[in-house]
Order: structure tokens, then C-alpha cells, then sequence
């Protein structure tokens, strides 16, 4: 899959993907959605706590796969909760940070 494939399709699905770095640091691998821009104002997650440490351990243990938390809630502009999931994922040598809304949570509580 060509990375302009995946610059358009993971926005579109609503989805925030990052890769990390050696050093830790995070870039994006295609645009944020806009549900997500409320979340951080910058990319080292400070909201993110004991998830982030957790994901750290992860990644060290080098090996493929995929490790989940949430659901997560934040509120948005307008004062509604919404729910999301953080998901630390390696492939081969590539370590991601993927953020994805959970609408069924949000189904679940309404």
C-alpha cells in the first residue's frame, strides 16, 4: 500500500496513527482527524499517563503485535463525552501509536 493511500485512508476512517521513534518522539503518519486535534496540543501525549508508560514496555519487548487500552473519554467542544481507544502496535522494526474512536461505547451509554 502506497503511503498517499494511507494518508488519505487513515483520516478517513477516523483514525490517528504515529510512528515512534528511537528516541521516543512521535510524527504523524498521515493527517490527524479533526475529533482528534482536541485531544493534544502537541505530540508527546501528556494525557495519555500509565498508557503511555505500559506502551513503552511493549515496544521494548520488540515484538509484533498489538496492545490496547481504553475506552478512554474526553469531552468535546460542546460538553459531550466521547470515547476512544489507544493501541500500541509494532510491525517488524516499526513501532505505531494509533488512536481510534470507539462508537459503541458511546451507543453502549446512551
Amino acid at each position: 500500500m502506497s503511503d498517499d493511500v494511507v494518508t488519505k485512508l487513515l483520516p478517513a476512517i477516523e483514525i490517528a496513527a504515529f510512528r515512534r521513534a528511537a528516541d521516543g518522539s512521535f510524527s504523524p503518519v498521515a493527517p490527524p482527524p479533526r475529533w482528534f486535534e482536541r485531544l493534544v496540543a502537541d505530540a508527546t501525549f501528556p494525557f495519555l499517563g500509565h498508557i503511555l508508560e505500559e506502551a513503552t514496555v511493549f515496544w521494548q519487548g520488540r515484538t509484533t503485535g498489538v496492545r490496547e487500552w481504553g475506552p478512554s473519554v474526553e469531552v468535546n467542544e460542546v460538553g459531550r463525552e466521547f470515547h476512544y481507544r489507544v493501541l500500541a502496535v509494532t510491525v517488524d522494526d516499526s513501532q505505531f501509536l494509533l488512536f481510534q474512536l470507539d462508537p459503541g461505547s458511546d451507543r453502549m451509554r446512551e
